[in-house]
């Protein structure tokens, strides 16, 4: 059962504040990704700025996945009559080519993304990619990620990974205190298995501080039209634009708002009542967050809960429905260290290659 952009925007409550007049018109989402299709019917003229940061020959989307994700965050849908449209359809889309056709990426030109996004005045960026190897978050990409989300009012949102389910596997850039980290759930709003877990290694930040619909949605396929204009993908890199078109929802009904307002990610405040303190009942006690749950179930006490915000519920990387969940990618290149999206791969591929393991490529 497939989990169609008519599904899952509902499950994160975007028909309601597009009935209220908010689609994200007079905003831009910045998505740093494989690049786009802009000749498909659910992007044309939605695109209002490209810029490739790899040395790949052009900016084509040969992988997919920056199509899929960019659909997700801002498609019109026209190729369904507007039924598969993105969370925010009324935005325009910042395209940065930061992956190559391979799927994947040097430090240096995710960074130079990433700072062209914010030169750009990007009301939202969108990171459906990172590093699996687990450290204490001081590469490079995560310093840059950090400063960048401190010193600018531009809210990142960056996908959690697809290493789960065990406890401390998100990793860089989503493992930083100041940016949004997405996880993955189903149509039943539960967490999905292969959807990373907090809390960050070494430094145990709390994360992931959202989640939202990541398995087996599907949006607009590179290339494909008519029949074949939709394709099916799962992963945290699904989540991630529903995340980030819902915070471009959130940016045109509060065009002063920043990230800094809406409390700095990673963080835990106690929840504190007013009045006579009480001896906690512990009969009635909340039952505790368990390691890997989201923080919704901190303020809930109910496992799976999701938070909310102002543009409705939220709830990876990316795998095919068909394939087999792999690891992202991660190469050693003449010394520099390559970010790449959570890549599945088909029955076929697996029989030949097995299950991909750290230090090779995608194929």
């Amino acid at each position: 059962m497939e989990a169609t952009l008519d599904r899952s925007t509902p499950q994160v409550r975007a028909p309601q504040a597009w009935a209220a007049g908010y689609d994200g018109n007079g905003t831009e989402v910045a998505v740093l990704d494989t690049d786009v299709d802009a000749e498909h019917p659910d992007l044309v003229n939605r695109v209002a700025a490209t810029k490739n940061f790899t040395d790949a020959a052009d900016t084509d989307d040969l992988v997919g996945h920056g199509t899929h994700t960019a659909s997700t965050a801002g498609g019109s849908g026209a190729a369904r009559d507007g039924r598969k449209k993105g969370v925010a359809p009324g935005t325009s889309l910042l395209i940065g080519k930061v992956l190559t056709d391979e799927g994947y990426g040097l430090d240096s030109w995710i960074i130079a993304g990433m700072q062209w996004a914010v030169d750009q005045k990007a009301d939202v960026v969108s990171m459906s990619l990172g590093n699996p190897t687990l450290g204490d978050c001081t590469d490079p990409v995560s310093r840059a990620t950090e400063r960048l989300s401190r010193s600018e009012p531009t809210p990142f949102v960056v996908a959690a990974g697809n290493t789960g389910p065990k406890s401390e596997t998100v990793s860089s850039p989503c493992c930083v205190p100041s940016v949004l980290t997405v996880g993955a759930v189903d149509r039943d709003d539960t967490t999905a298995p292969f959807s990373s877990r907090g809390p960050v290694a070494v430094t145990h930040t709390l994360k992931p501080e959202l989640s939202a619909p990541g398995v087996d949605i599907s949006a607009a396929g590179a290339g494909g039209r008519g029949v074949y204009a939709y394709r099916t993908m799962s992963g945290t890199s699904m989540a991630t634009p529903h995340v980030a078109g819902a915070a471009a929802v959130v940016r045109q009904a509060h065009p002063n708002w920043t990230a800094a307002d809406q409390g700095r990610p990673g963080r835990v405040r106690p929840h504190r009542r007013q009045g006579r303190r009480r001896r906690p009942d512990r009969r009635r006690s909340p039952r505790r967050v368990r390691r890997g749950e989201p923080r919704g179930a901190l303020r809930t006490g109910r496992p799976g809960r999701q938070l909310q915000l102002a543009a409705g519920r939220l709830g990876p990387h990316h795998r095919e429905r068909s394939g087999t969940l792999s690891p992202q990618a991660v190469d050693v290149d003449r010394g520099y260290r390559r970010h790449s999206l959570w890549e599945a791969r088909g029955p076929a591929q697996c029989a030949r290659g097995g299950r991909e393991g750290h230090g090779q490529r995608v194929p």
